[in-house]
């Protein structure tokens, strides 16, 4: 038995395989039709989409056969993705890179087979559309040009198959942004709204009404930024790009936190207090920002006359940990296992009436992930709320 070698283009090949997504998907009826027609024209008692992995060839759809998949090495795919021809075994006893193969001694006892490979754009080779027969046979001109024209069928179904993934996946994201811009800009307007407000007090100064004009700035400024920055963010999740990574300066970060939610703080007589053991570390910043804005946004929400602690850590060369504390309301246990459910999400009423969308937490869990993290929520009615993230530093 002769093992067929790697492509040249192994590792593009792959990566392309990977790209479509579509190894270890559940059948579906477009790639079944197919291999029923295939097996129908060519008069063949098998017919497979098979998609050549690292080590293995998968069958995306079937007829004729019990087997998912099979080794790699003894596959005869593995020899069809080298050439942009069908490939054409008339008697399987008569060639000699298949006489002893496993696959011809034992079931499905091969003696024909075809392959024509299935070609990207680019010019990888994923696998092919193959018929095969215990029997030898030769395909007629009529057979082989309907076997090209089918297997050209299948890589347009897998391009239209991934288009229509990524049109599902880009709706999503806008929807989310929506719900993004809707849930984080809130608080910084809450502040311009507190600060408005105290200039239209009559018992106010020139010195006051300016410095709260001078505090407006600041606060419009950030939520300008703070909207940029969540629009950059939705356009690195639509390209699929991962995470931008650069230096996170935390001293940076609680600065802008602490300027952000002044007058709510003030307003709700509640001092944030900032303890950073580890104070740079490398990730995402847009993400991680938004993560200790929104965390402490919402111990801000349901607190009053308290404390809220922010402390970082590490863990050790390649962790860190993010810790947010607060003596707020509290939540239940029926209330905890809501939060990270984007259909049933959960969202209440803060101490001064605030209102939520429920979506904050479930994109800081998103992005925790992304930074290969975990997040751990520990909460009691009356008493507050712990959350501690674990991150990896990227």
């Amino acid at each position: 038995m002769v093992v067929a070698p790697k492509p040249d283009n192994e590792a593009q090949r792959l990566q392309t395989l990977r790209d479509f997504e579509i190894l270890d998907s559940a059948e579906e009826i477009e790639f079944d039709e197919i291999v029923a027609l295939a097996s129908k024209i060519c008069e063949s008692e098998i017919s497979l989409i098979s998609l050549i992995d690292e080590s293995r060839q998968w069958f995306k759809a079937k007829i004729g056969l019990d087997a998912d998949e099979t080794e790699r090495d003894i596959a005869f795919c593995a020899h069809a993705i080298h050439d942009d021809k069908i490939m054409e075994v008339q008697d399987t006893h008569e060639d000699h890179r298949f006489f002893d193969n496993p696959l011809v001694l034992d079931d499905p006892r091969i003696r024909f087979y075809a392959g024509m490979p299935l070609e990207t754009q680019d010019g990888y080779r994923l696998g092919t559309l193959c018929v095969i027969d215990s029997k030898p046979k030769k395909l007629n001109e009529h057979q082989r040009f309907a076997l090209q024209i089918l297997a050209n069928q299948v890589i347009k179904l897998m391009e239209l198959r991934i288009r229509n993934f990524e049109l599902q996946r880009s709706m999503e994201t806008r929807n989310r942004l929506l719900s993004v811009i809707a849930h984080d800009v809130k608080g910084p307007l809450k502040s311009l709204a507190l600060l408005a407000g105290y200039m239209t007090e009559d018992d106010m100064g020139i010195e006051e009404i300016t410095q709260a004009a001078v505090e407006i700035e600041k606060v419009a400024h950030r939520t300008g930024d703070l909207v940029e920055n969540i629009l950059n963010w939705a356009k690195n999740i639509d390209d699929r790009s991962g995470l931008k990574v650069e230096s996170i300066d935390f001293t940076s970060v609680t600065n802008d936190i602490q300027e952000l939610y002044a007058a709510m703080l003030a307003k709700k007589k509640l001092t944030l207090k900032i303890s950073l053991e580890i104070n740079k570390v490398v990730g995402d910043a847009e993400m991680i920002k938004f993560i200790f804005r929104n965390l402490i946004g919402n111990a801000i929400k349901f607190s009053e006359n308290s404390e809220i602690l922010v402390c970082t850590s590490t863990l050790g060369s390649d962790r860190w940990q993010l810790k947010i504390t607060d003596q707020g309301v509290g939540m239940t246990e029926a209330q905890l296992h809501k939060l990270f459910n984007w259909e049933q999400r959960y969202t209440s009423i803060g101490t001064n009436n605030e209102k939520g969308t429920g979506i904050g937490l479930l994109l800081v869990k998103d992005f925790v992930e992304r930074h290969q993290g975990q997040i751990a929520i520990h909460s009691e009615i009356g008493k507050g709320t712990v959350i501690t993230i674990n991150f990896k530093n990227q």
